[in-house]
């Protein structure tokens, strides 16, 4: 048995994705997961995300407070139900756009597998980058940049492992570049910001 079949389980193999994103991937698929273990990756990515909108949706200052309660429901609602849905779209589409593009039939759960570990792989990350944001910035529009850091992890995260999954170099290769173009414009516009944030609070 090689090391990526042995797969580490569902901490150790999220957190190898840190420093060895293609192992972490590799390691996954190759323990063969069944549907059942893909949709608690999904599920598990889900909850750490509903935690992530709760957290940012309470902090929001914006929201009265006779309004927050159906916020937040709006929050559980759309990660519940809307946005696993939209992850099975997501692969379907990837699943149906490879097959054409390397003349195969579609691999169904090949798709499922790279996109729903993006998903819990990416999760932590945003729910970090969130609570950073919500610390360390005062101005709404700042903490906004911050946090939209976690959407370019997670595009990066969604190519990437699709790419190793399906063993399409450049795939991966262009969730690297759209991860670090995603970071630098995000940057960009923290930079651009918080100067304006600083004069406003003067």
């Amino acid at each position: 048995m090689t090391s990526d079949a042995r797969h580490p389980g569902l901490i150790l193999g999220v957190a190898r994705f840190a420093y060895d994103p293609a192992g972490s991937m590799r390691a996954m698929w190759a323990s063969a997961p069944g549907e059942p273990r893909l949709l608690s990756y999904l599920m598990v990515g889900m909850f750490v995300l509903l935690v992530d909108a709760l957290v940012w949706t309470s902090a929001q200052p914006s929201i009265a407070a006779d309004q927050m309660d159906q916020a937040l429901l709006a929050q559980v609602v759309s990660l519940v139900f809307f946005v696993p849905l939209m992850a099975y779209l997501i692969a379907a589409v990837f699943a149906r756009v490879i097959a054409w593009i390397c003349r195969t039939p579609p691999d169904w759960r090949r798709a499922r597998a790279g996109a729903f570990w993006a998903i819990l792989v990416s999760a932590p990350v945003q729910l970090i980058v969130t609570l950073a944001a919500l610390g360390a910035a005062r101005d709404v529009e700042v903490a906004k940049a911050v946090r939209a850091l976690g959407d370019s992890f997670y595009t990066f995260s969604l190519l990437f492992c699709l790419g190793v999954v399906f063993d399409l170099r450049r795939l991966r290769q262009a969730g690297i570049a759209f991860g670090l173009l995603g970071a630098l414009l995000h940057f960009a516009r923290i930079a651009t910001a918080a100067p304006f944030a600083a004069i406003g609070g003067t």
